[in-house]
Parts: C-alpha cells; sequence; structure tokens
C-alpha cells in the first residue's frame, strides 16, 4: 500500500490507498514516487505490472500509462521516477536500462541511455532526481556511480566508484555483497503456463522471462518405453543407497508397470520402486499382490491374464517364472559371473548364456559395482 503523509518535521499519517493486483488503483511491487508540485498529482512507478498509475492526493485513481516492452512508451520494471517543474515524467527502467521523458498522460517525449558503463550508459539505473534547473541526477545501480544529464539527456558528468569510501558507493539497492555468476535457469511447472496467464493466474512479464526455451514432456502414462528405463535406474540407486545385494524386475512386473496410470508420474515410479525394494526378501521383484492395497484395473488385467490360457501357454509361463527367479538367483550368488555360474549350474557356458540372452537377464547388474 502507498503511504502519504505531511511533510513536516513529526510526519503525521494520513491515509493509504492500494492492494495487489493488475486493476486501476491497484499495484504489484509499487517502488518509485513523485509528486507533480503544481498539480499534487501523485505518480507512482508500478514496478511488475510495468505501468505508471496516477493519483490525486486523496488517492483517487485517476489513470496510467504504459505496457511490457522495449518500445517508446513502453516500460521493462520502472524503478524511479521524477517529475520536472513543466510536470514532465521520468522515468527509469531497470531492465531496458534507460530513462524515458513523457508528458504528464504518458505521451512519449524523448529517451537516453543503454546498457553500458560508458559516460551516458547504465546498467541497472533506479533513483532519479530533477534538480530546480532541470538537470537530471541517475543512481546508474551496478556501476556503482551517479550520472549527472542537462534537461535535453545528454550527459554532463559522474561521480562514485565501486568500495565503502567516502565518496564511493556499494552495491546500491539493498545487496550486501557483488556476486557475479553465469547460471542456466531451468523451470518446471505441472500445468499450461500460457493458459494461466490467459486467465491472468500468472505474471506477464514473469512468463515471458522464463520462456526462451520451451520443452513439454508427457506425462510418464504416455510414454511406457520410458518405464523399465526409469525403474531399472531407481532399482540400482537404491542398491547404492542401502549397500543390498542386487535385485531385479521381473518381466510380469514390468509389463504391470507400463499398465498402470501413474498419476503422480515419475516420483510415483520411483517411490513404488523404493517400497517394493526393501520389502522384497528374495532377488526378483513380482508385480504386487492383486488382492492388496493397491489393487486397481491393471492388476485386475494381470490376474485375470496370470491364471488363464491353454495347458501349454500355463505351463510355459511356470517354466518361464522357474528359469528367471533360477538364473536370477545363481548371478546374483555368483556376483554376475556367467562362467562360474554355469559351472554351479552344470552347464555349458554356452547354452547358459541363450537362457541369460532369452530372458534380457544382463549379467553386468549383478556385480558389485556400488
Amino acid at each position: 500500500a502507498l503511504t502519504a503523509s505531511l511533510a513536516a518535521a513529526q510526519p503525521i499519517y494520513q491515509l493509504q490507498w492500494g492492494s495487489l493486483g493488475s486493476g486501476p488503483g491497484q499495484f504489484d511491487l509499487p517502488w518509485g514516487v513523485a509528486i507533480n508540485q503544481a498539480t499534487g498529482e501523485v505518480y507512482v512507478a508500478d514496478q511488475n505490472n510495468n505501468r505508471v498509475q496516477v493519483f490525486d492526493g486523496n488517492g483517487t485513481f485517476l489513470r496510467q500509462f504504459g505496457t511490457q516492452g522495449s518500445g517508446p512508451g513502453q516500460f521493462d520494471l520502472p524503478y524511479g521516477i521524477a517529475v520536472d517543474n513543466a510536470g514532465n515524467v521520468y522515468v527509469s527502467e531497470i531492465n531496458n536500462n534507460r530513462v524515458q521523458k513523457l508528458t504528464s498522460t504518458g505521451a512519449f517525449i524523448s529517451m537516453f541511455g543503454s546498457l553500458g558503463s560508458g559516460p551516458g550508459q547504465f546498467n541497472t539505473p533506479s533513483g532519479i532526481l530533477i534538480h530546480s534547473s532541470g538537470d537530471i541526477y541517475v543512481s546508474d545501480g551496478l556501476n556503482h556511480r551517479i550520472e549527472h544529464f542537462d534537461p535535453t539527456g545528454a550527459y554532463v558528468g559522474q561521480w562514485g566508484t565501486f568500495g565503502s569510501g567516502n565518496g564511493q558507493f556499494r552495491v546500491p539497492m539493498g545487496g550486501r555483497n557483488v556476486t557475479r555468476a553465469d547460471i542456466r535457469v531451468i523451470a518446471a511447472s505441472n500445468v499450461r503456463l500460457s493458459q494461466l496467464l490467459s486467465e491472468g493466474g500468472f505474471r506477464e512479464d514473469l512468463y515471458f522471462r522464463l520462456n526462451t526455451i520451451s520443452l513439454e514432456l508427457p506425462s510418464l502414462r504416455d510414454r511406457t518405453g520410458d518405464i523399465e528405463l526409469l525403474a531399472e535406474h531407481f532399482l540400482r540407486h537404491c542398491q547404492a543407497v542401502y549397500d543390498k545385494p542386487a535385485k531385479i524386475l521381473h518381466p510380469q512386473l514390468v509389463d504391470w508397470l507400463k499398465r498402470q496410470e501413474w498419476k503422480g508420474n515419475i516420483r510415483q515410479l520411483e517411490n513404488f520402486i523404493h517400497q517394493q525394494f526393501l520389502l522384497t526378501d528374495g532377488q526378483v521383484i513380482r508385480p504386487p499382490n492383486p488382492k492388496g492395497e493397491q489393487t486397481n484395473r491393471a492388476q485386475e488385467e494381470y490376474e485375470d491374464s496370470h491364471m488363464s490360457g491353454t495347458f501349454s501357454d500355463l505351463k510355459a509361463q511356470v517354466i518361464k517364472e522357474f528359469e528367471v527367479n533360477y538364473l536370477s538367483r545363481l548371478l546374483n550368488e555368483t556376483n554376475g559371473n556367467v562362467t562360474l555360474a554355469a559351472k554351479r549350474a552344470g552347464k555349458e557356458r554356452r547354452a547358459l548364456g541363450k537362457l541369460l540372452k532369452k530372458y534380457s537377464i544382463d549379467s553386468n547388474k549383478y556385480r558389485n559395482s556400488f
């Protein structure tokens, strides 16, 4: 809220106005304030709404001007604001690194400044002051100086350097330290920001700052080909964290995983693998008990398919389960050594290798590499 007080030795509270929002008379991070001494109008730099709002002395909304952008009369984070004797309005912009001169109604007159550290350039200009002579003084934030311009915006001079001595400045705008960084920002959302933007539920200026490269990642249930890879990754992670013997996913569990809805996406899959790793006693992790708490449509389908079929099909299924379990346990006991596993099984190494290939069992997963 914007608070007005008497300009006396002992300020006395009078009134306040404003609330969070983007409507007339509302603010989103109001910053600079200036008063037209001739008319009594109050000008406010409404930073995140990228506009200037004008009120009378009682806080009644009169008008506004400015939109987000870099063109004449547009703003990108307006910060400082001042009014000269003729009623013209000067606005400094943090992201456009310039000062604009406009009429009292917001009509563009002129501008000066650009990004840089040379005379007349800015790096995050903030406060601005108009002398009674019409000269303009601008606090050039990250250049640690004050720049002086004549009424036309022509550069006159400057003073200040970085430091804590007399005549020096150290990180204006409230900072404590100077930190230079080369970073990349990655932002993620589980809702469509473009839709929120149209509904007024997301800040337009923040959206345009973030939206350099946009990638849309489908939900897990729409990319079943990734499920087995992710499950194997989470399984290896659990093995490393708990320093436990290697475990494998039963082929029927992989099939079961691919039929789930995964409303919680990757986190739900990760938590499921984590849970099953801890609760499974043997080396092979099987599908959950269809009669347990995690029963759903996919589990019912699994139960039906598991117990239906011809004699030959069911026999082949039982043999497959036996061979997968036997091979998994054998490799776990031999630390993934196929030669030793073949010797213990009483089979030739080549024959055992064919069985491993048949069921896509990777002996490397059973080697202690964590």
